[in-house]
């Protein structure tokens, strides 16, 4: 596990990201650093926030299709 800005040196807004890093060169992980809500929780779901840097190509892993 590095930090994200090892992968992406030029992109400076991922200096101040702490909550999420990357798995070798290829694998973002964004865990859950949040409380969900009252609402969520009923609905057995989480909701996490995370940033894509827009100079690299995104996958969803489960459908493989392109996020950006």
């Amino acid at each position: 596990m590095r930090p994200m800005w090892f992968e992406f040196p030029d992109n400076e807004d991922l200096y101040s990201i702490h909550s999420q890093f990357m798995f070798g060169s290829s694998i973002l992980v964004a865990p859950k650093v949040k409380n969900s809500t009252a609402h969520m929780n009923r609905r057995q779901m989480q909701e996490v926030d995370f940033y894509l840097p827009t100079d690299a190509t995104w996958y969803n892993y489960y459908t493989k299709m392109s996020e950006n």
